[in-house]
């Protein structure tokens, strides 16, 4: 019906009016494998003004876009194919002088209480449909009785109508007069609109190549929310130029709908419309199985080049691949890390379509190499699902390895998000796990994080003892860098307890070790050293290793540590009773937790109001 074509005109025109940006996001009502999630939803609204962490499950999430909307300036929304009202009541922003359109082939009328505005859209009228008809090239060759006769049979659907204009410019182009006739049926039978547009589906369909025809017919089932040229030469076996051009074809002839080009992916982003995917699926091939599954080899072939460049000290596990694709060759960290930020919604479609088709490998693999996006975008309630199917995936197939992996990766998780009994728990499991295998590795990974977690709540007697045996563990095992690690919360032990000379000890050892192979965990160890330093009152000293460590943090883009650092160069001028030098430090470091962790920013603020006072 035009739905979306007509929504986005609307907001485009009333964009002057909405100073804060408009945002758009696809709800999936309709889609084969089910409505978008409030969680998937909500995250991706979140990312668009919040760079930082979205910790919580969908409720908090929802929560902290209503808050994070009501301080920003007026937004207009665009909430795409909506299966519920209740999916849309979610995403509503808080504040005043926002706009939300919603798109939905339901009415919605749980949404009146909202002050929602019904506009129904109905057909196009003759006329318009046979000017739109009209204004492909050559359409003036055409008998004004046949225009209305394909007026008539599109039934003013725009989708239908703009599908058989642009095959009739095809057949005028090619000399051709008399493709048209095949059609067949009465539209002024029941079900009239589903049969137009499967009538100019069908036509242009039988105009397509053979080689778009097929693109087309396996593109439909593959597990991703768009497409690429990319992704088509990977599923369909394709070169790479191929694809571009195919993709063109079926955009020419409106099967699929471009997108624009999009930040980390090669090409235009292109996508299906709910009844242009459904059509593709009803022709059968009989080459789709094997083109899902060259598209989640290319998945997990990329993920984990991307994983091992940017996190080269995390767990190597095994992959399990039936086609072995080219992968995008990743020149640097900047490119790794732009395809995960692209590709990370694909990657997720594909970890559901595995756990659904039974491909348990493909499960935890996918959700393994995706560890460098989860440790950098801190999505918890979306991390949290994925490595819940890891877990269950692994446990299914026998991967004991990969189980206590990934078990251990979600108990970081729950800790980051403040959910710590259930992560002591989980680390214990995973300790449970790693005995009975005699697994010293992940034993001392294991105890590690309970040490960490046991610290973050504040039992330093129950953290220490742990901490003390990781970095023996970790050492007779020859693993200096995991030593260091634990060197650092010991450090961070004895300077809550005021010994500073000991704690200044584990820092000095840590960063003698991570200088060499980990320059954002040496930063860690540097800034906390100069802590150490302001506590025993060397502020000069402190204020050099906090200001070097900042530039450390800077030079391996740690936003977060950033304004860590200037919150301790904040603590750091209040206890020399600077009380203008500490206002300018914790204000630079607001403006950064702002964008990363509330409870970062809330911190700060009352540090700051601490200085009126």
């Amino acid at each position: 019906m035009g739905k979306t074509a007509f929504a986005e005109r609307l907001l485009h025109e009333l964009g002057a009016e909405f100073p804060g940006g408009q945002l758009q996001v696809n709800l999936r009502g309709l889609a084969p494998d089910g409505p978008a999630t409030a969680v998937e939803t909500l995250g991706r609204l979140l990312r668009a003004l919040w760079p930082g962490e979205l910790c919580g499950d969908a409720e908090e999430l929802a929560a902290w876009w209503r808050s994070i909307t009501a301080q920003h300036p007026p937004l207009a929304v665009l909430l795409d194919d909506a299966a519920t009202a209740h999916q849309v009541q979610t995403l509503l922003p808080g504040g005043a002088g926002h706009v939300v359109v919603v798109t939905s082939r339901d009415q919605l009328a749980g949404l009146l209480c909202d002050g929602a505005v019904f506009c129904h859209m109905p057909p196009l009228d003759p006329d318009s449909t046979e000017h739109l008809l009209t204004r492909f090239p050559g359409s003036e060759r055409l008998p004004r009785r046949e225009v209305r006769r394909l007026a008539d049979r599109t039934g003013g659907i725009p989708l239908a109508v703009t599908v058989t204009a642009t095959h009739l410019a095809t057949i005028h182009s090619n000399g051709r007069n008399d493709d048209m006739d095949s059609w067949s049926g009465d539209p002024a039978t029941s079900g009239r609109h589903h049969q137009a547009v499967a009538r100019a589906l069908d036509s242009a369909y039988k105009a397509l190549p053979p080689s778009a025809a097929r693109v087309y017919r396996l593109s439909a089932s593959l597990p991703a929310l768009d497409l690429d040229p990319d992704m088509i030469a990977a599923a369909c076996v394709l070169p790479s130029q191929q694809a571009v051009t195919l993709l063109e074809t079926l955009a020419a002839a409106h099967q699929l709908e471009e997108r624009g080009h999009l930040p980390g992916r090669t090409g235009p982003v292109y996508r299906f419309h709910d009844a242009v995917r459904d059509h593709a699926r009803a022709h059968e091939d009989e080459g789709r199985p094997e083109a899902v599954r060259r598209l989640l080899d290319w998945y997990l072939v990329c993920a984990t080049d991307a994983e091992r460049r940017l996190t080269p000290s995390h767990c190597r596990l095994e992959r399990d691949y039936v086609y072995l694709t080219e992968q995008i060759p990743f020149t640097d960290d900047a490119g790794a890390t732009a395809w995960l930020d692209a590709q990370h919604h694909n990657l997720m479609q594909g970890v559901r379509h595995a756990e659904a088709a039974g491909i348990d490998a493909m499960v935890w693999q996918l959700v393994h190499a995706m560890w460098p996006w989860w440790r950098s975008h801190h999505h918890y309630a979306l991390w949290d699902e994925a490595h819940a199917m890891a877990i269950r995936a692994a446990s299914r197939c026998g991967a004991r390895e990969a189980e206590r992996v990934v078990r251990n990766t979600r108990g970081i998780a729950l800790r980051s998000s403040g959910r710590h009994r259930e992560a002591i728990d989980c680390f214990i499991q995973v300790l449970g796990l790693a005995d009975a295998a005699d697994d010293q590795r992940m034993q001392a990974q294991a105890l590690f994080e309970l040490g960490v977690t046991h610290h973050a709540v504040g039992h330093a007697d129950e953290a220490e003892p742990l901490l003390l045996r990781v970095r023996e563990m970790r050492l007779d095992q020859g693993d200096r860098r995991g030593a260091a690690l634990a060197e650092i919360i010991l450090g961070c032990i004895r300077l809550d307890a005021r010994t500073i000379p000991e704690a200044m000890d584990h820092f000095i050892t840590a960063r003698s070790v991570l200088a060499d192979c980990d320059p954002f965990d040496a930063a860690r160890a540097l800034a906390w050293l100069g802590r150490a330093h302001a506590l025993l009152g060397d502020y000069l000293e402190a204020v050099r290793l906090l200001t070097q460590a900042r530039t450390e943090f800077e030079e391996t883009d740690s936003p977060r540590w950033i304004a860590r650092t200037l919150e301790m160069l904040g603590h750091t001028a209040q206890e020399q009773g600077h009380s203008a030098h500490a206002s300018q430090y914790y204000t630079a470091a607001l403006e950064r937790y702002d964008h990363i962790n509330p409870h970062d920013a809330e911190r700060v603020r009352q540090c700051i109001a601490q200085l009126t006072q």
